[in-house]
């Protein structure tokens, strides 16, 4: 019986490294509570993120303008006129403002402005999430580690002493004999 405490002890090991793997990954897969959004996320940084959006939109909406210039936008100079025109509009994001101002215009021209203030929009939410997610992944960086490798050790270290106590035995054709698993 000395061979089925050698393969408790290799199962113990394999269950607490792939109990500290799986609490690692965790660590990282877990979304952020509440509290770590509160601490993470402060007024300033909330700030930051609008800071980084609208410059992302200024550029993008300066880059639209030189493309147009320099023939690399597929653009008419009326629409790029129409768009210029209404810059604090598509920077600010007001929508209706910008309809309004358009409304006079021929389709085309309204269309290719809605597109390109799409377009400044999209930019600007890009910047923003991408440095959203860098957030995310700081704050989730800075949870302990050792915490969420102890207790995925520990899970897969109590469900294989569940395993092996209860249902080695019964697998094993034999009668159940406590005295072997002290010898």
């Amino acid at each position: 019986m000395r061979t089925q405490s050698i393969e408790n002890i290799k199962s113990y090991t394999t269950a607490a490294t792939l109990g500290v793997v799986g609490g690692y990954a965790l660590k990282h897969a877990m979304p952020l509570s509440e509290y770590e959004r509160e601490e993470f996320f402060t007024p300033a940084v909330i700030d930051s993120l609008r800071n980084i959006e609208n410059s992302a939109k200024a550029s993008e909406f300066d880059s639209i303008v030189i493309g147009a210039r320099e023939g690399i936008e597929d653009v008419s100079e009326d629409t790029i006129k129409i768009f210029k025109a209404n810059r604090v509009n598509i920077l600010e994001n007001k929508a209706e403002d910008l309809l309004e101002n358009i409304s006079n215009y021929d389709k085309h021209a309204k269309e290719a402005v809605i597109k390109l203030a799409r377009r400044v929009q999209q930019s600007g939410l890009d910047a923003k999430d991408a440095q959203i997610k860098n957030y995310v992944a700081l704050a989730k960086q800075s949870r302990p580690t050792s915490y969420f490798m102890l207790v995925g050790s520990v899970i897969m270290l109590s469900f294989a002493v569940l395993k092996n106590s209860l249902f080695k035995n019964m697998n094993d054709g034999e009668e159940y004999k406590p005295l072997d698993y002290i010898a």
